[in-house]
């Protein structure tokens, strides 16, 4: 692993020999990682000429590529902060970060103009550059950095700099941005590397998960850090992803569960050529020990699951290859924290549980988050003396590895996507036949849990008709699959609803509440 003080000098290029060697491949395209820190310099220069000022947020709505890889890296050079939104969500979600966040520019892929159209009529002091092609008059990316220096503007970084701010969905409907400085970003990353043996110089790592998701983040700049050949899919396509493979002899990639499942679902795939593959990496959701062997038995290499969320960088426990041996007994469970890392399972009362005994799980780490991007409240709420609480339930077995249970929170995991129901809730109860509606997950075989509502009508309306209304308003992937019409909402004796109840009669019969 090279040497960095910085987040920014994961594109700074210090060994010639690296400068020629391809960086990333997409669709047959090579970029060499002297041309990545060219064209990161460009794009600093470019923010700095724009008057983006340290600390200033910058947006960027599109799917994998080169070129967002150069725009991360030339935010961070500018010592600005990078603002990835899921290109999944809708116009008004995304208005609701970009306004959150403050962000002063946006960049944005030509898939997506009509977004940034709504955006700028929102938001008339948003500025926008067009990743591919000019719009509006506006430049596209390459001409709005092609007079900007190629070198380097060299600012003088802090530990405390802010690098990346995902936003992670809020139980209140709304989302928070996680911010993570130099020092725990580093901290964070050099764990990984470290420790599980992450990439090697020599490997060609597939990078198939959306840049928008700390896990695509945490796989691309692993490879970059590593100085590994890169492949990118624009997006997750079955098809891509497996011909990448076999094309490029990929060696080790990041996946969700669900990227699991569709792989292994497609025809033929159990007699393609998967000698080159050594290692995958899986997390984002619960997977199966069934789907797991399976995956083990067709792709024939080691596996190594991955537990964590966007604010400890995603990285909280794992569960080595040597693990994954069936007859050890360890495939349900997520592994150990990581060397550096704590972990305890409290009850409600916070004291330790034993062993086997169902608790929140509570992480403490060099590279948990520093907090919520403006929201000191809901930052003590979810850190409480350095403890990051996950609002996931699990337990410790007597070895010390964690199982998780179910979820403290009432968040879903559909498809590896978060899913929480105030937000779906608040969607619905703007349709005016809707007087009130819960939402919980409920197993599905295709994206592990798939969202469903219960629905109290004071008119008459329609499931089809509903779930449409909803569709409008927010992600896809947050919209109810199916819709149950009852006559009142169970509730506890403060008046709070008990999605619980609504929920249990479809996890019955499994030995864990999470697919």
């Amino acid at each position: 692993m090279r040497d960095i003080k910085v987040a920014a000098d994961i594109f700074r290029i210090e060994r010639p020999e690296l400068a020629n060697s391809t960086a990333f491949l997409l669709d047959g395209e090579a970029t060499s990682y002297g041309e990545l820190e060219r064209e990161s310099n460009r794009v600093a220069n470019a923010l700095i000429a724009a008057g983006i000022a340290p600390g200033d947020r910058v947006a960027i709505l599109d799917k994998n590529s080169a070129a967002f890889a150069a725009i991360l890296g030339g935010a961070l050079k500018a010592r600005a902060v990078l603002v990835p939104l899921n290109f999944r969500l809708s116009a008004d979600e995304i208005d609701y970060i970009v306004g959150d966040a403050g962000c002063k520019l946006l960049f944005v892929g030509n898939e997506f103009a009509a977004i940034g159209d709504e955006l700028a009529q929102r938001q008339p002091a948003l500025r926008r550059i067009y990743m591919q092609q000019p719009q509006h008059g506006l430049p596209a990316l390459a001409e709005w950095i092609a007079s900007a220096a190629d070198s380097d503007p060299q600012l003088a970084h802090e530990a405390d700099d802010h690098t990346i701010q995902l936003y992670t969905s809020g139980t209140t409907g709304r989302p928070k941005g996680v911010c993570q400085s130099n020092a725990r970003f580093l901290a964070g990353t050099r764990t990984l590397l470290h420790s599980i043996e992450f990439l090697k110089p020599e490997d060609v790592q597939l990078v198939c998960m959306p840049l928008c998701h700390i896990a695509g983040i945490a796989n691309l700049l692993g490879g970059l850090l590593t100085g590994c050949r890169v492949v990118i899919t624009r997006d997750f396509d079955p098809v891509a992803v497996l011909d990448s493979i076999q094309r490029y002899r990929v060696n080790t990639s990041m996946w969700a569960p669900a990227i699991i499942q569709f792989l292994l679902a497609m025809p033929g795939v159990e007699d393609m050529d998967f000698s080159s593959l050594q290692r995958i990496f899986y997390g984002s959701a619960p997977i199966s020990p069934a789907l797991l062997e399976q995956a083990q038995r067709v792709f024939g290499c080691e596996f190594c699951q991955l537990y964590g969320m966007t604010e400890n960088a995603g990285i909280a426990t794992f569960l080595p290859p040597e693990d994954h041996d069936p007859a050890r007994g360890k495939l349900a469970s997520c592994g150990k924290p990581y060397p550096g890392s704590e972990l305890k399972i409290v009850n409600e009362s916070g004291q330790p549980c034993a062993p086997g005994e169902v608790g929140e799980i509570l992480t403490r780490s060099p590279w948990t988050m520093d907090g919520y991007w403006h929201r000191p409240e809901a930052t003590e709420e979810t850190l409480i003396d350095g403890w990051l609480h996950t609002g996931d339930a699990g337990y410790l077995d007597e070895d010390g590895y964690l199982f998780i249970h179910d979820r403290i929170k009432d968040m879903i995991v559909s498809g590896g996507e978060n899913v929480y129901p105030a937000e779906v809730e608040n969607a619905l109860t703007a349709h005016p036949a809707v007087a009130e509606a819960a939402v919980f997950g409920v197993p599905d075989d295709r994206w592990g849990e798939a969202v469903k509502a219960a629905v109290v009508l004071h008119s008459e309306a329609s499931e089809a008709e509903l779930i449409a209304h909803v569709r409008e308003r927010i992600a896809g992937f947050k919209t109810p699959k199916s819709i149950d019409f009852i006559d009142a909402l169970p509730r506890n004796t403060a008046g709070k609803i008990l999605r619980r109840s609504l929920r249990a009669p479809y996890w019955e019969g499994r030995e864990r509440a999470v697919n």
